[in-house]
């Protein structure tokens, strides 16, 4: 699908292109020195890494812009990354926003609890991977302390899966 405008077809103008693993090569090359090209994403938790690597690599020239927009349901990835990194962001608490059903949305936090991984509310990431016991906020502060207590034992878990 392609938009573009009447008068410059070719200079102003909008691909929509789905996010294919095996399709990730046409994102590469939107190189324009002298316009502001743009990649939007929508639900950026499901696209795939190389899809965010191959469209980086296409925008090296003039302004480029990246707006990715998605729900956090991923606790890994280049989404999660991206957010993290030198972006813009901006949170929308479900609470606070107005199509959410209210009335399940407060269901939920009563039966799981506001900060639970089912529940994101808040619209923040998972703290852990479905297959993870240990919550990688928790792992993360415990390599934040290593070697600063000098009294205390040393103690650490393995996975023997």
């Amino acid at each position: 699908m392609r938009l573009s405008h009447v008068d410059d077809p070719e200079g102003w103008r909008c691909d929509a292109i789905t996010c294919r693993e095996e399709n990730s090569e046409a994102f590469a090359g939107l190189h324009a020195a002298d316009s502001s090209a743009y990649y939007l994403f929508d639900e950026g938790s499901a696209i795939p890494d190389i899809i965010y690597d191959v469209a980086e690599g296409g925008v090296t020239d003039g302004e480029s812009f990246h707006f990715v927009f998605g729900n956090p349901t991923c606790d890994t990835g280049r989404f999660l990354r991206q957010v993290s990194d030198r972006c813009i962001t901006r949170q929308i608490d479900s609470r606070d926003a107005k199509l959410p059903n209210k009335a399940k949305v407060a269901g939920w936090v009563k039966d799981y609890g506001e900060d639970s991984d089912f529940v994101r509310v808040r619209g923040v990431f998972p703290r852990a991977g479905n297959l993870q016991f240990i919550g990688s906020d928790l792992v993360a502060d415990a390599v934040g302390r290593a070697g600063q207590d000098q009294v205390s034992p040393i103690v650490f878990g393995v996975d023997v899966a």
